[in-house]
């Protein structure tokens, strides 16, 4: 049996999509879902792309290349991935990037996020030094890794899949790109928009620090909305900020369509200072711009400063218990006050006749004379005692082994 072709695509009012034969063009069939009744149109001669999911990278119809000009060869996944999206109705990029993200250079050019992970070591570091325990280290190299793993995820599945976008650069303090796109899910015309945002610091992208007018390209991944025939927006990266090799990044930028080139040149000179956002090109689209923010940067200050205060703060907590100790010790190692022990009875004193001029104080010289032997006596018995006590601290306890 040969293979029937089901090119026409019918979407339901309660938005449940199907992929129906040619032969039934002009039919109506029943939602498996509602229940309705859906008019399928006839068969076009153009091939239809996959239904897209949220999220995932956009088809869109190649471009017609004139004879006179280069065409680029656009990249291509791998047959396994590429069967595995198509049995699970997934849209595939016509141009995926098809590239590895190089963690180095991508927290380079983002140093802000970079310095957040420093503050997690930094709370870490401080927790240590305030218990004297290298325990609480443990969570915050646990919170270094979770935070670079989320932080990456997007761009680590965009690198491979996303598909490259033609982007100039268009400012300085803060770096701006404007990257071009086509919306268009496949299903009517073409979806044309220009996205400004703010890049990271480019100073360290492959290649060195680029002029203003630079050509870049950009992975990108698509959002789906509640028009079916165009992507709501999309979010783009600058390649030669998530890769150190310039073969590679040469071979990402030749992937690019020539024809893409020229309607966004051409917007950048009518559009010389334009506002961050996204540009909707077709007609009766509207505009989503946005302001600004300067949200991230404050936060990461202000998690900075938090974090140095937590190092001070256990220091001089550490630096108070040390001194405490030390002026404590005599009063920490005083004995156990025990009663005297009881007094040698005096003997009457004799006067000796050899020495008839003795003093007759003699009495109250030998009272004298046993109060301070008593006293040098429990000097002497506080002095053993905590020297006793301070040599039991400095021996370790015995190991308790299993019988």
């Amino acid at each position: 049996m040969g293979r029937v072709s089901m090119s026409i695509k019918i979407v339901c009012k309660c938005s449940r999509a199907y992929w129906v034969p040619d032969d039934k063009g002009g039919k109506r069939l029943a939602c498996k879902a509602c229940g309705a009744a859906i008019t399928v149109p006839a068969a076009q001669p153009a091939a239809q792309h996959l239904v897209p999911n949220a999220g995932e990278a956009r088809p869109r119809p190649k471009h017609q290349h004139r004879a006179d000009k280069p065409t680029a060869v656009p990249r291509r996944l791998p047959d396994e991935i590429r069967n595995k999206a198509i049995a699970a109705g997934q849209a595939l990029a016509s141009n995926p990037c098809c590239s590895k993200l190089d963690f180095f250079q991508y927290f380079l050019c983002r140093p802000l996020q970079a310095l957040m992970m420093v503050n997690i070591l930094l709370f870490g570091i401080g927790l240590s030094i305030a218990f004297h325990n290298p325990l609480p280290m443990l969570p915050a190299l646990a919170g270094v890794v979770i935070y670079a793993w989320r932080k990456t995820r997007l761009v680590r599945r965009v690198i491979f899949t996303g598909n490259v976008n033609p982007g100039i650069i268009i400012g300085k303090r803060p770096w701006r790109v404007a990257i071009y796109t086509d919306l268009s899910t496949g299903f009517q015309g073409p979806r044309p928009a220009v996205k400004i945002m703010k890049a990271p610091v480019l100073n360290w992208m492959t290649g060195g620090p680029p002029e203003i007018g630079k050509r870049v390209c950009a992975p990108s991944t698509y959002m789906k909305g509640p028009d079916p025939c165009a992507w709501t927006s999309f979010f783009p990266f600058v390649f030669e900020t998530l890769v150190r090799d310039p073969a590679e990044a040469q071979a990402v930028m030749d992937s690019v369509d020539p024809v893409d080139w020229a309607p966004l040149e051409a917007w950048v000179r009518r559009n010389p200072n334009p506002q961050f956002g996204l540009y909707r090109l077709w007609p009766g689209a509207s505009n989503a711009l946005v302001k600004d923010g300067k949200k991230q940067l404050i936060l990461t200050i202000a998690w900075t400063f938090h974090a140095a205060a937590l190092i001070w703060a256990a220091v001089a907590f550490d630096d108070m218990r040390n001194r405490t100790r030390t002026d404590d010790a005599p009063v920490i190692f005083q004995p156990i006050h025990r009663q005297p022990p009881p007094a040698a009875p005096v003997q009457p004193p004799v006067a000796p006749a050899a020495n008839p001029g003795q003093s007759q104080s003699d009495p109250q010289n030998q009272l004298e004379n046993s109060r301070q032997e008593m006293k040098k006596a429990m000097d002497d018995a506080v002095e053993k005692q905590r020297q006793i006590f301070e040599r039991q601290k400095q021996v370790p306890p015995p190991s308790v082994s299993g019988q």
